[in-house]
């Protein structure tokens, strides 16, 4: 895979509540000096077990990052910046022919 590694600012952060029961947080990152934004979902409530540990964490090493050992609100993470690594490759969609 190709990753770059950027500092980026946390510009907007909300919570998603999802019909089956899944509560996601979504960061949204502004790249510094960069025009592009790079959007996280960190699963912190799911069916599977698995994926709302990798969230919990990964939300969990943001904080960290951050010099947060929790937040109160979603909104105590805006406005800071943290150095991310991503996957750079642009996103791909597959079509094909309707039968």
């Amino acid at each position: 895979m190709l990753y770059e590694i950027h500092e980026a600012t946390i510009v907007a952060a909300d919570v998603w509540k999802e019909d089956d029961d899944r509560v996601s947080v979504v960061l949204q990152f502004q790249l510094d000096g960069d025009a592009r934004t790079i959007v996280g979902k960190y699963e912190i409530c799911d069916p599977s077990a698995e994926a709302e540990e990798r969230g919990r964490m990964s939300l969990a090493e943001v904080c960290r990052a951050v010099g947060l050992a929790r937040f109160q609100d979603v909104d105590d993470l805006v406005g800071k910046t943290v150095e991310i690594r991503f996957d750079a490759r642009p996103a791909t969609v597959s079509a094909k022919r309707p039968k």
